[in-house]
């Protein structure tokens, strides 16, 4: 048996201790930089993997009690402690912002036009500083295609370098910016006045089919705020989820096709049946034969007697050749079908966007401190990309969530 109340006690330890070394650092502006280095970072993870460790035993101690899935109704008092300890947790938020600062999106803006720049950025905001109000700001090629810039233009290995150190600089400032409006507990104190932000729409293309559809783009900040919230539901909702369900973190239709094909197909050896037909022969001409061969003694059993007179036995066999006999036999195998297993292809057409907001809340296995993140959340304004009357169409909904949300995830 695990003894789960030592080991929660020992995470809580943990993150307290970590907690205090990180603010020593990031209170002294000498060593502030150094909450992002990487032993830091890892010290961090450790803590996420052991707050999924122990969620994970807790989940698995309270359902044969509650004899149902865990939500936010009945979300058991030692899980809900653990996840606000974890939810308040400063480590917690470091790492979130680096997260949310390294990903794919980025240098992708919200509404409030503020993102992570990346070196591409830096190098072309350079080259426009640099021919502002000549003839080659006018021209409407590209900077590859453009002859003759001007020399300032031009980005050499020392400018390369320069850029480099200025977008360090200025992502290592917006992380800390970030990080102060991270801090949930601050958040919690004055809930009824947070409101989150507007949500910026664009339209992708759907591969291979000639149509769009929406992708909803938070702030940077609820980016970050929705990543911690979605680290803390994630042990919970995991432990309890359909071990077949394919559409969770670290999950794949590629995993789904495998574990259908898997169990659809079989292999079935077939042996080659030898079509050679043995023939019986004498003593000698066995002993002088080179191929497949056998013997076999017969029922015959002849007794005599020796020089000694001793009774000896002598047995009578039976020579058998294979004279065509292939000896290169190899199996063969095949794959087949079980006709018993079945599967369907299922498309659920706009899930996402029909979903009811009451089932959200009734589904999430969130704490109540902050259930108030997703009540905001599901609710945001969608902006754009339409324009009516000169303006960009603003959308309140009232079911759905946004796409590109981790909402979505974990229903």
């Amino acid at each position: 048996m695990i003894d789960v109340h030592s080991k929660v006690t020992f995470w809580v330890e943990k993150n307290t201790q970590l907690e205090k070394n990180l603010y020593y650092l990031y209170q002294n502006p000498k060593t502030k930089h150094l909450i992002f280095n990487t032993e830091n970072i890892n010290k961090i993870r450790n803590l996420v993997d052991d707050y999924n460790y122990i969620q994970s035993l807790q989940v698995i101690k309270f359902l044969p009690k509650i004899k149902t899935r865990i939500n936010q109704s009945n979300l058991p008092n030692e899980i809900e402690k653990i996840q606000c300890i974890f939810l308040e947790s400063f480590p917690v938020a470091i790492l979130a912002v680096l997260e949310i600062s390294m990903s794919s999106e980025a240098s992708t803006p919200g509404v409030d036009n503020k993102f992570f720049p990346t070196l591409s950025n830096k190098k072309l905001d350079y080259i426009n500083h640099q021919i502002k109000g000549t003839r080659y700001q006018k021209s409407g090629k590209s900077f590859k295609i453009k002859k003759d810039l001007p020399q300032n233009a031009i980005i050499t290995d020392k400018i390369a370098k320069q850029l480099k150190l200025e977008l360090l600089k200025e992502t290592t400032e917006f992380r800390f910016k970030l990080l102060q409006q991270c801090n949930l507990k601050t958040i919690q104190k004055n809930y009824k006045k947070y409101k989150g932000s507007s949500i910026n729409r664009i339209w992708i293309p759907i591969r291979d089919t000639g149509k769009y559809q929406s992708l909803d783009i938070p702030t940077i900040r609820d980016r970050t705020l929705q990543q911690i919230i979605s680290w803390s539901i994630l042990p919970i909702s995991e432990s309890q989820a359909d071990a077949l369900s394919f559409s969770r973190p670290q999950r794949s239709a590629i995993q789904a096709i495998k574990y259908i094909y898997k169990k659809l197909a079989i292999k079935k050896k077939k042996t080659r049946k030898c079509k050679v037909i043995p023939k019986q022969v004498g003593k000698e001409i066995f002993h002088a034969f080179s191929g497949k061969k056998a013997k076999f003694r017969s029922f015959k059993i002849f007794i005599k007697a020796n020089k000694k007179n001793k009774r000896q036995i002598i047995y009578n066999y039976n020579y058998w050749i294979y004279p065509l006999a292939s000896i290169t036999r190899k199996p063969s195998t095949e794959l087949l079908f079980q006709s018993q297993y079945y599967f369907l292809n299922i498309c659920i057409e706009k899930c996402f966007n029909r979903i009811s907001h009451q089932s959200i809340y009734e589904k999430i296995p969130l704490t109540n401190k902050y259930f108030f993140f997703i009540t905001r959340w599901v609710s945001n304004t969608i902006i754009g990309p339409e324009v009516k009357g000169g303006q960009k169409v603003r959308i309140k909904p009232t079911c759905g969530v946004p796409q590109n949300s981790f909402l979505g995830e974990r229903n």
